[in-house]
């Protein structure tokens, strides 16, 4: 979300600084030093126009001073005034004795400006690594469990529980935005996302994941929501599983996005899916679940401070599936903390990205299983836990580090267990 450059700042500690940061300016005016460090704190608190008067100050006392424009720069480009944005940026390189760092950051803002005002846009990132899992099959603590419906309350032996493995894996996504070039800037909007994991031992589990989604994005300024956004959109999807087709989906949604406050956000959306089993000789019932499904989320994204975001979603969905056993209702709810850590200089220039969330699930059925256990209806209550850690290595290479626990409780003991895991990577944005 763009804050808007009147925003207000959102936090008591940036406000004090700021004050403090005005009044030394104030008493010192030829003192460039503390000009520029007024500016700096105005642009971490989302006031980009107090930065940007400072700034140009600055340049009316020493026009000589390249970082100060390669700063504007940057301030007029997260405001969208691009060509202000290039002006300050070319300025900024034109002489004889500028440093190496500036012209490198001035040619990289350079490049991502052509980007932007261009009716097509191409973004998009590649993550790959290695994941461990302490239980990859998502099975029960041994291979003895209780089944009602085979042999009332004596265990029966499965032949398969948990068990550990580890897999690499390939995540990408490729973002393509065109400008319809509409006074409201709309555009149309397309996202494939391909996963694909290979197992060490349990080939079974082999899987790949293809997604499409496209639509249009509108702009809901001329109804008088200002900076709000309306977006119906097509979804396709594709997953095979043992190397084999296993299932299709097809459908769509629509999706609203208002900002609430200057850095509060609110999303609302819908989807519908039709999803398409294919059975095998080691799945032969998976056609039980061919149906329709239904969700309905709703979202925060709250800006507490320039480093610091908190997210809270939560959403229901409801399948419709071919078979009453395999028919359910889901509720969710998901927290998240991000913070952009500051580490020091041998570290190098870019923060870390500290990250947590943790997400409560719960799914009914809407008959019993016969197989399991015809007297009682499977309810699953799941807790979902996870902390990321990314390091930047270059401006668009990053080693990501994830740590997940996973626990489900349920009403037929088959279906419980724990699986924790750490995901080891390398993520490339394009």
């Amino acid at each position: 979300m763009k804050l808007p450059a009147s925003a207000q700042v959102a936090n008591s500690e940036f406000a004090q600084q700021m004050d403090t940061a005005f009044t030394q300016m104030v008493r010192d005016p030829a003192n460039l030093q503390l000009t520029f460090a007024y500016a700096e704190i105005a642009a971490r608190a989302g006031n980009y126009e107090g930065s940007i008067a400072a700034l140009e100050r600055m340049l009316l006392i020493d026009p000589d001073l390249p970082r100060v424009r390669l700063e504007l720069g940057v301030l007029y480009y997260r405001l969208e005034s691009f060509d202000l944005a290039r002006s300050y940026f070319n300025s900024a390189v034109a002489g004889a004795n500028v440093p190496p760092e500036v012209r490198t950051r001035v040619d990289r803002f350079l490049a991502e400006i052509e980007k932007r005002q261009s009716r097509h846009r191409l973004s998009g990132s590649v993550l790959v690594g290695a994941r461990y899992q302490t239980n990859a099959t998502s099975g029960y603590g041994n291979t003895l469990v209780p089944i009602p419906a085979i042999a009332g309350t004596s265990p029966v032996d499965i032949g398969t529980g948990k068990r550990d493995d580890w897999n690499l894996f390939n995540a990408a996504t490729v973002n393509h935005v065109y400008d319809l070039e509409t006074q409201a800037k709309d555009t149309f909007d397309t996202s494939i996302t391909f996963y694909g994991t290979r197992q060490n031992h349990v080939k079974t589990l082999n899987t790949a994941l293809l997604e499409i989604n496209t639509g249009p994005r509108f702009s809901l300024g001329d109804l008088g929501l200002e900076n709000a956004a309306f977006r119906p959109y097509a979804i396709g999807s594709l997953v095979t599983l043992k190397d084999n087709r296993y299932l299709h989906s097809f459908g769509g949604g629509l999706q609203f996005q208002q900002p609430i406050l200057s850095n509060l956000l609110w999303t609302l959306g819908y989807e519908l899916r039709t999803k398409n089993y294919r059975t095998d000789a080691s799945r032969r019932t998976v056609r039980q679940q061919n149906g329709s499904e239904h969700g309905f989320t709703t979202g925060f994204t709250y800006v507490v401070t320039p480093n610091d975001s908190l997210t809270l979603s939560t959403g229901v969905s409801r399948t419709l599936a071919r078979a009453g056993s395999k028919r359910n209702d889901k509720h969710f709810v998901t927290g998240g903390y991000t913070r952009k850590q500051a580490v020091p200089a041998f570290f190098g220039s870019e923060p870390w990205t500290l990250g947590t969330t943790v997400g409560r699930h719960l799914t009914g059925y809407r008959s019993p299983d016969d197989t399991i256990d015809a007297d009682t209806r499977r309810g699953d209550f799941e807790w979902r836990y996870s902390a990321l850690w990314g390091v930047p290595l270059t401006d668009t290479l990053s080693f990501v580090t994830v740590v997940q626990r996973q626990t489900v409780a349920s009403s037929y003991l088959i279906n419980k267990y724990r699986n924790d895991s750490i995901t080891l990577g390398l993520s490339w944005m394009l």
